[in-house]
C-alpha cells in the first residue's frame, strides 16, 4: 500500500516485506529516499533529523554512533545546556552541565581526563587528589613561598650500644617552596628521644632519632612541623 501527499514529494509506502517506509524527494523528477523506516521486526531507523518540541522518554539504551550535540548552534552557547543522571526512586541524582564554548573533556581508556579550557571553576568544599596523584600548572608542580605546618613521626628499636640513627623517614611538603628552608621547627605531641632533621630540600626533608647507646629499646618521637 502506497499514500502519496498531495505535492507528490513524501510518500508512506507499507508492504509485509520491507514494513513501513516513509520516503521524500526534492522533486518529482528525483528518486524516493528512505526518511523514517519500521522493519517486520519494529526496529526503527531515521535518515533525516529528528525534531521535536517534547521530550523522547526511552527506557532502554540509547546508543549513539558519534556524537551528542546539545543546543549546536553557535548563537545559543550562553544558554545552559546539561547531561543529567537522575533516578526519580531516589529522589536524587548526578547533574553534569557543560556551559561555554570550545570546551574538551576526554576520559581515555588509560584513565587519563583531559580538559581544554580557559577557565575551570569548581564549586566545592574541598577537592581531593585521590592515590598518587600529581598536580601540574602550567605542566609544573605549584610551589609556595609561604611557611606550612604538618604532622610527621618516627620510631624504632635500638640494639644495646647503639647511638646513631635508629629510624628514619622522608617528609615531603604539602606544597613544594619556591625556597629551600634554612631549618625546620618541630614541636613534639608526644616522644622519647630528641629528633633530627637533615637533607632539607624545597621538596621536603629527611627526620630520624638516635638510640641512647645504653640499652636497646623503643625509640620515638612524633609532632608537628613548621617549615
Amino acid at each position: 500500500m502506497t499514500i502519496t501527499r498531495s505535492d507528490n514529494l513524501v510518500r508512506v509506502v507499507e508492504s509485509a516485506t520491507d514494513g513501513i517506509k516513509i520516503q521524500r524527494r526534492d522533486d518529482v523528477l528525483s528518486a524516493w529516499q528512505d526518511v523514517f523506516f519500521v522493519d517486520t521486526l519494529g526496529k526503527l531507523q531515521i535518515a533525516g533529523d529528528l525534531v521535536g518540541g517534547s521530550s523522547i522518554d526511552v527506557s532502554t539504551d540509547v546508543k549513539v554512533g558519534q556524537n551528542v550535540y546539545l543546543q549546536h548552534a553557535f548563537e545559543d552557547r550562553f544558554n545552559e545546556k546539561g547531561v543529567i543522571f537522575y533516578d526519580p526512586a531516589l529522589g536524587g541524582g548526578f547533574d553534569t552541565r557543560i556551559v561555554g564554548t570550545y570546551l574538551k573533556l576526554d576520559i581515555i581508556c588509560n584513565n587519563l581526563i583531559s580538559l581544554y579550557t580557559s577557565i575551570f571553576d569548581v564549586y566545592a568544599s574541598t577537592l581531593r587528589l585521590q592515590g598518587d596523584t600529581q598536580l601540574f600548572i602550567n605542566s609544573k608542580q605549584p610551589k609556595q613561598s609561604v611557611p606550612e605546618q604538618g604532622f610527621c613521626g618516627v620510631g624504632g628499636m635500638d640494639s644495646a650500644g647503639i647511638t646513631t640513627a635508629v629510624a628514619g623517614t622522608g617528609v615531603n611538603f604539602k606544597v613544594k617552596k619556591t625556597y629551600t628552608p634554612s631549618s625546620i621547627t618541630l614541636s613534639a605531641t608526644s616522644s622519647n628521644a630528641s629528633p633530627t632533621t637533615i637533607n632539607i630540600t624545597p621538596d621536603g626533608f629527611w627526620l630520624y632519632v638516635n638510640g641512647n647507646g645504653v640499652d636497646g629499646g623503643y625509640y620515638y618521637w612524633r609532632g608537628t612541623y613548621q617549615a
